[in-house]
């Protein structure tokens, strides 16, 4: 039996989350950081198997009746099979066409295996890994120390550790009871600050519904923002033009009083144009005519005559006019 994916719809603080393990041979590494995942994964797998237990810790986000993981698991005919498996007391392997005969299969395939063994045998994790290589380098039992010293010329090196081991014990033994003090109670104040951060379903369900309620006035407070915004614009508009506006104001109170002068005719900008044209041109004729009158001016004054000629030119018409007969008609 071999496991091809594994989906926590509704399980731990995941939703509808899925990892594939692949459908080859071969031995599953699942790696990561710390609190990234990986216990849940391994507890989300025992449970599938062996059933989600009556108290678990893995509840506390979508609530205890809602829990549900799905798997695709291939058997020894080495066909894919789709199952779910649900919290309750029976019943509670489905598969997809919603019959439970996978719950015979699954027990048929895990015969005597039972969760205890699974963890150790197929469930290591970091922890045990670590107890275990603990356990097998302490020789506690003498199994462990057989193992070493099989493997040939490793005595010298256990009691090397041997020694090593009595002499920090010895190192150790005087302030290993208050070290053991000060973890328990870290280990309590740890523990404190666990329970008051676990997040149970009412716990959830509070702070979503005071998320709801922030985005609500989030929203409302959006709109706010926007009209004091456009309000601002329009404000920063009229302080741009307020003093065109009274100006504004300061000259139509002046036509106002300008009420009992003629109105002029539609045409008066087009007259004015004309009679400025005419002005011009009058300031060009009269300066020609300066110019001429000068001109006269000086050929005037340069201009001599004789006064006995003069003298004689008025004798001549005084005797012109006694000599000249009248004439008469009849």
């Amino acid at each position: 039996m071999r496991f091809d994916q594994l989906v926590m719809q509704k399980y731990g603080a995941y939703t509808n989350m899925s990892v594939e393990l692949g459908s080859g041979p071969g031995l599953v590494v699942v790696y990561g950081p710390n609190e990234a995942g990986k216990s849940t994964w391994l507890e989300a797998i025992s449970d599938f198997l062996f059933g989600i237990p009556a108290k678990t810790a893995r509840g506390s986000v979508h609530g205890y009746k809602g829990m549900s993981l799905e798997a695709s698991i291939r058997f020894s005919d080495g066909a894919p099979k789709a199952l779910t498996r649900n919290k309750g007391k029976s019943g509670t392997l489905l598969e997809s066409g919603g019959g439970n005969a996978g719950e015979r299969q699954l027990a048929a395939a895990l015969g005597p295996l039972t969760r205890e063994r699974f963890r150790v045998l197929f469930g290591l994790d970091h922890a045990s890994l670590r107890a275990g290589g603990a356990q097998l380098l302490s020789a506690n039992g003498e199994i462990g120390r057989i193992i070493l010293e099989a493997g040939g010329g490793l005595r010298a090196l256990v009691r090397s550790m041997d020694a090593l081991r009595e002499e920090s014990s010895d190192l150790l033994g005087r302030s290993k009871q208050s070290t053991l003090r000060a973890l328990a109670g870290k280990l309590k104040e740890v523990e404190a600050q666990l329970k008051e951060l676990r997040l149970t379903v009412k716990g959830y369900d509070e702070q979503r519904a005071a998320c709801t309620s922030a985005e609500v006035e989030l929203d409302m407070l959006r709109g706010t923002l926007a009209r004091v915004l456009k309000e601002q614009s329009r404000q920063q508009r009229i302080m741009r033009v307020h003093p065109s506006l009274v100006e504004l104001v300061a000259v139509e109170a002046e036509l106002a009083n300008l009420t009992d002068l003629q109105t002029l005719s539609p045409r008066f900008a087009e007259e004015l144009a004309d009679a400025r044209r005419n002005v011009e041109e009058g300031k060009k004729h009269r300066a020609e005519a300066q110019k001429q009158y000068d001109h006269i001016e000086a050929e005037l004054s340069d201009l001599r005559c004789n006064d006995a000629l003069l003298a004689e030119e008025r004798r001549a018409e005084r005797v012109n006019e006694f000599e000249t007969p009248s004439l008469q008609v009849y």
